[in-house]
Protein backbone atom coordinates (compact mmCIF):
# COMPACT_ATOMS: atom_id res chain seq x y z
CA UNK A 1 0.00 0.00 0.00
CA UNK A 2 2.90 2.87 1.12
CA UNK A 3 4.78 1.48 -1.57
CA UNK A 4 2.06 2.17 -4.26
CA UNK A 5 1.23 5.42 -2.89
CA UNK A 6 5.03 6.19 -2.60
CA UNK A 7 4.34 5.51 -6.38
CA UNK A 8 1.53 7.27 -7.31
CA UNK A 9 2.78 10.10 -4.85
CA UNK A 10 6.09 10.50 -7.21
CA UNK A 11 3.97 10.59 -10.43
CA UNK A 12 1.86 13.57 -9.18
CA UNK A 13 4.69 15.61 -7.59
CA UNK A 14 6.53 15.37 -11.06
CA UNK A 15 4.11 15.68 -13.53
CA UNK A 16 3.79 18.61 -16.34
CA UNK A 17 0.37 19.54 -14.64
CA UNK A 18 2.22 20.18 -11.17
CA UNK A 19 4.92 22.50 -12.57
CA UNK A 20 1.75 24.38 -14.77
CA UNK A 21 -0.02 24.28 -11.53
CA UNK A 22 2.79 26.44 -9.50
CA UNK A 23 3.40 28.49 -12.06
CA UNK A 24 -0.09 29.58 -11.70
CA UNK A 25 -0.23 29.86 -8.56
CA UNK A 26 2.35 31.58 -8.10
CA UNK A 27 1.84 34.15 -10.58
CA UNK A 28 -1.66 34.94 -8.82
CA UNK A 29 0.70 35.38 -5.70
CA UNK A 30 2.97 37.82 -7.44
CA UNK A 31 0.11 39.61 -9.25
CA UNK A 32 -1.46 40.44 -6.12
CA UNK A 33 2.18 41.31 -4.06
CA UNK A 34 4.37 43.25 -6.70
CA UNK A 35 1.90 46.67 -6.58
CA UNK A 36 1.78 46.38 -2.76
CA UNK A 37 6.11 46.46 -3.07
CA UNK A 38 6.83 49.07 -4.77
CA UNK A 39 3.95 51.04 -2.43
CA UNK A 40 6.09 49.75 0.23
CA UNK A 41 9.45 50.77 -1.56
CA UNK A 42 7.89 54.21 -2.57
CA UNK A 43 6.86 54.87 1.20
CA UNK A 44 9.93 54.19 2.67
CA UNK A 45 11.06 57.85 3.04
CA UNK A 46 7.86 59.01 4.17
CA UNK A 47 8.07 56.05 7.48
CA UNK A 48 11.62 57.63 8.07
CA UNK A 49 10.42 61.28 8.21
CA UNK A 50 7.09 60.77 10.00
CA UNK A 51 7.73 57.64 12.45
CA UNK A 52 9.90 60.40 14.65
CA UNK A 53 7.12 62.88 15.06
CA UNK A 54 4.17 60.86 15.02
CA UNK A 55 2.24 57.52 15.74
CA UNK A 56 2.48 56.97 12.00
CA UNK A 57 2.92 53.09 11.68
CA UNK A 58 3.28 50.80 8.48
CA UNK A 59 0.27 47.95 8.03
CA UNK A 60 1.07 44.89 9.58
CA UNK A 61 1.54 41.58 7.91
CA UNK A 62 -1.90 40.90 7.53
CA UNK A 63 -2.26 43.68 5.50
CA UNK A 64 -0.17 42.09 2.55
CA UNK A 65 -0.71 38.00 3.08
CA UNK A 66 -2.83 36.59 0.73
CA UNK A 67 -5.70 35.35 3.39
CA UNK A 68 -6.38 39.02 4.18
CA UNK A 69 -6.50 40.94 0.88
CA UNK A 70 -9.86 42.08 -0.63
CA UNK A 71 -8.40 43.52 -4.24
CA UNK A 72 -9.32 42.08 -7.56
CA UNK A 73 -5.88 40.83 -8.19
CA UNK A 74 -6.28 38.39 -4.93
CA UNK A 75 -9.74 36.73 -6.20
CA UNK A 76 -7.84 34.97 -8.90
CA UNK A 77 -6.53 32.32 -6.95
CA UNK A 78 -10.55 31.73 -5.88
CA UNK A 79 -11.13 31.48 -9.70
CA UNK A 80 -8.54 29.30 -10.86
CA UNK A 81 -7.84 27.21 -7.28
CA UNK A 82 -10.33 24.50 -8.66
CA UNK A 83 -8.13 23.94 -11.68
CA UNK A 84 -4.53 24.61 -9.68
CA UNK A 85 -5.78 21.59 -7.19
CA UNK A 86 -6.70 19.51 -10.43
CA UNK A 87 -4.02 19.62 -13.10
CA UNK A 88 -1.37 17.57 -11.46
CA UNK A 89 -2.87 14.55 -10.54
CA UNK A 90 -6.74 14.10 -10.54
CA UNK A 91 -6.81 13.19 -14.14
CA UNK A 92 -4.29 10.48 -13.77
CA UNK A 93 -7.19 7.38 -12.93
CA UNK A 94 -9.15 7.90 -16.35
CA UNK A 95 -5.65 8.36 -18.29
CA UNK A 96 -4.93 5.29 -16.56
CA UNK A 97 -8.15 3.10 -17.66
CA UNK A 98 -7.83 4.88 -20.94
CA UNK A 99 -4.01 3.97 -21.90
CA UNK A 100 -4.62 0.76 -20.20
CA UNK A 101 -1.88 0.82 -17.35
CA UNK A 102 -4.75 0.00 -15.52
CA UNK A 103 -4.18 -3.81 -15.91
CA UNK A 104 -0.65 -3.97 -16.14
CA UNK A 105 -0.79 -2.43 -12.28
CA UNK A 106 -3.65 -4.43 -11.06
CA UNK A 107 -2.12 -7.76 -12.34
CA UNK A 108 0.80 -7.02 -9.48
CA UNK A 109 -1.20 -5.49 -6.99
CA UNK A 110 -5.36 -5.74 -5.51
CA UNK A 111 -7.11 -3.28 -7.36
CA UNK A 112 -8.85 -1.67 -4.12
CA UNK A 113 -5.16 -1.07 -3.01
CA UNK A 114 -4.50 0.91 -6.40
CA UNK A 115 -7.67 2.63 -5.65
CA UNK A 116 -7.21 3.82 -2.28
CA UNK A 117 -3.36 4.41 -3.09
CA UNK A 118 -5.23 6.68 -6.14
CA UNK A 119 -7.23 8.78 -3.79
CA UNK A 120 -4.34 9.30 -1.52
CA UNK A 121 -1.78 10.45 -3.85
CA UNK A 122 -4.58 12.86 -6.00
CA UNK A 123 -5.22 14.23 -2.68
CA UNK A 124 -1.48 15.04 -1.36
CA UNK A 125 -0.93 16.73 -4.87
CA UNK A 126 -3.70 18.44 -4.87
CA UNK A 127 -3.38 20.27 -1.43
CA UNK A 128 0.61 20.69 -2.40
CA UNK A 129 -0.27 22.39 -5.76
CA UNK A 130 -2.69 24.82 -3.63
CA UNK A 131 -0.71 25.53 -0.40
CA UNK A 132 2.95 26.10 -1.73
CA UNK A 133 2.01 29.32 -3.51
CA UNK A 134 0.50 30.15 -0.23
CA UNK A 135 3.72 29.46 1.30
CA UNK A 136 5.64 31.68 -1.39
CA UNK A 137 3.42 34.42 -0.71
CA UNK A 138 3.96 33.90 2.86
CA UNK A 139 7.91 33.98 2.54
CA UNK A 140 7.50 37.03 0.26
CA UNK A 141 5.89 39.52 2.56
CA UNK A 142 7.88 38.29 5.42
CA UNK A 143 10.92 39.53 3.67
CA UNK A 144 8.98 43.24 4.49
CA UNK A 145 7.09 43.24 6.94
CA UNK A 146 7.94 40.43 10.32
CA UNK A 147 4.64 38.17 10.65
CA UNK A 148 4.50 39.29 14.49
CA UNK A 149 4.32 42.67 13.49
CA UNK A 150 0.38 43.65 13.73
CA UNK A 151 -1.31 46.80 12.80
CA UNK A 152 -5.12 46.02 12.82
CA UNK A 153 -6.34 49.93 12.35
CA UNK A 154 -7.49 50.26 8.84
CA UNK A 155 -7.67 46.14 8.90
CA UNK A 156 -10.14 43.44 9.11
CA UNK A 157 -8.38 42.42 12.14
CA UNK A 158 -9.68 45.48 13.48
CA UNK A 159 -13.05 43.82 13.63
CA UNK A 160 -13.18 42.10 17.36
CA UNK A 161 -14.12 38.59 16.61
CA UNK A 162 -11.99 35.29 18.53
CA UNK A 163 -10.66 34.05 14.97
CA UNK A 164 -8.86 37.86 15.44
CA UNK A 165 -8.26 37.43 19.08
CA UNK A 166 -6.74 34.24 18.53
CA UNK A 167 -4.83 35.52 15.25
CA UNK A 168 -3.24 38.60 17.55
CA UNK A 169 -2.28 36.00 20.53
CA UNK A 170 -0.71 33.30 18.08
CA UNK A 171 0.01 34.53 14.57
CA UNK A 172 2.43 31.39 13.76
CA UNK A 173 -0.22 28.89 15.18
CA UNK A 174 -3.06 30.96 12.97
CA UNK A 175 -0.82 31.06 9.63
CA UNK A 176 -0.21 27.04 9.96
CA UNK A 177 -4.35 26.27 10.58
CA UNK A 178 -4.86 28.65 7.51
CA UNK A 179 -2.20 26.79 5.42
CA UNK A 180 -3.28 23.63 6.84
CA UNK A 181 -6.84 24.39 5.88
CA UNK A 182 -6.11 25.82 2.31
CA UNK A 183 -4.17 21.95 1.84
CA UNK A 184 -7.15 20.17 2.71
CA UNK A 185 -9.58 22.22 0.81
CA UNK A 186 -7.08 21.66 -2.26
CA UNK A 187 -7.21 17.66 -1.53
CA UNK A 188 -11.16 17.92 -1.80
CA UNK A 189 -10.98 20.00 -4.78
CA UNK A 190 -8.46 16.83 -6.67
CA UNK A 191 -10.57 14.50 -5.15
CA UNK A 192 -14.08 16.22 -6.82
CA UNK A 193 -12.69 15.75 -9.83
CA UNK A 194 -11.15 12.19 -9.39
CA UNK A 195 -14.79 10.99 -8.18
CA UNK A 196 -16.27 12.47 -11.29
CA UNK A 197 -13.55 10.30 -13.17
CA UNK A 198 -15.30 7.59 -12.34
CA UNK A 199 -18.81 8.72 -13.32
CA UNK A 200 -17.67 10.39 -16.42
CA UNK A 201 -15.34 9.55 -19.49
CA UNK A 202 -15.37 12.96 -20.73
CA UNK A 203 -11.76 14.48 -19.63
CA UNK A 204 -13.10 17.88 -19.53
CA UNK A 205 -15.64 17.26 -17.21
CA UNK A 206 -13.34 15.72 -14.99
CA UNK A 207 -10.73 18.62 -15.44
CA UNK A 208 -13.51 21.47 -15.16
CA UNK A 209 -15.90 20.33 -12.49
CA UNK A 210 -13.85 21.40 -9.17
CA UNK A 211 -13.38 25.11 -11.05
CA UNK A 212 -17.32 25.55 -11.78
CA UNK A 213 -17.78 24.17 -8.48
CA UNK A 214 -15.96 26.90 -6.57
CA UNK A 215 -17.40 29.78 -9.03
CA UNK A 216 -20.57 28.45 -7.46
CA UNK A 217 -19.81 28.74 -3.61
CA UNK A 218 -17.52 32.02 -4.40
CA UNK A 219 -21.27 33.52 -5.41
CA UNK A 220 -23.56 32.09 -3.88
CA UNK A 221 -23.16 33.51 -0.41
CA UNK A 222 -24.53 36.60 -1.49
CA UNK A 223 -27.87 34.95 -2.39
CA UNK A 224 -28.30 33.32 1.18
CA UNK A 225 -28.50 34.53 4.90
CA UNK A 226 -25.14 36.08 6.14
CA UNK A 227 -25.06 33.24 8.96
CA UNK A 228 -24.39 31.09 6.70
CA UNK A 229 -21.54 31.98 4.97
CA UNK A 230 -18.86 30.48 7.39
CA UNK A 231 -19.32 27.00 5.53
CA UNK A 232 -18.09 28.63 2.54
CA UNK A 233 -14.41 28.71 1.23
CA UNK A 234 -13.73 32.51 0.76
CA UNK A 235 -14.24 32.92 4.52
CA UNK A 236 -12.94 29.84 6.36
CA UNK A 237 -9.96 29.91 4.12
CA UNK A 238 -9.78 33.62 5.01
CA UNK A 239 -9.93 36.37 7.81
CA UNK A 240 -12.79 37.62 6.52
CA UNK A 241 -16.42 37.27 8.93
CA UNK A 242 -16.69 35.50 11.44
CA UNK A 243 -15.78 32.22 10.07
CA UNK A 244 -12.10 30.33 10.82
CA UNK A 245 -9.83 27.36 9.34
CA UNK A 246 -10.80 24.78 11.87
CA UNK A 247 -14.18 25.31 10.44
CA UNK A 248 -12.63 24.62 6.77
CA UNK A 249 -10.90 22.09 8.41
CA UNK A 250 -13.81 20.33 9.86
CA UNK A 251 -15.22 20.95 6.57
CA UNK A 252 -12.95 19.55 4.49
CA UNK A 253 -12.08 15.94 6.40
CA UNK A 254 -15.81 15.46 6.19
CA UNK A 255 -15.92 15.72 2.48
CA UNK A 256 -12.78 13.98 1.90
CA UNK A 257 -14.32 11.21 3.72
CA UNK A 258 -17.55 11.02 2.19
CA UNK A 259 -15.90 11.25 -1.55
CA UNK A 260 -13.27 8.34 -0.53
CA UNK A 261 -16.23 5.71 0.84
CA UNK A 262 -17.80 6.89 -2.55
CA UNK A 263 -14.63 6.38 -4.72
CA UNK A 264 -13.54 3.08 -2.97
CA UNK A 265 -16.73 1.80 -2.82
CA UNK A 266 -17.96 2.18 -6.36
CA UNK A 267 -14.74 1.62 -8.31
CA UNK A 268 -13.55 -1.40 -6.49
CA UNK A 269 -17.24 -3.10 -7.55
CA UNK A 270 -16.77 -2.73 -10.80
CA UNK A 271 -14.75 -4.31 -13.40
CA UNK A 272 -12.31 -1.27 -14.29
CA UNK A 273 -10.00 -3.65 -15.96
Amino acid sequence: MFKMIKLELKRGCTSIGMLISLTMGIACMLYQLIPWINKFEKSKKMWQIYEEYTSFTRGGFYNLWFPSLLDAASIYYFYFVGIIAVLPFAASYYKDKKSGVIKNICTRIRKKTYIKAKYIATFITGGIAVTIPLIVDFLLVRLYIPYDYFCTDGTLMSAVTSWGEYMLDHPYIAAVLLLFAWFLWGGVLACIALTVSAFSENYFTIQLMPFFFMLILFYLPGFIPVKYSVVFPYFFLTIFGNSNPIIGIVISLVVATGLYVLFVTREAKRDIL
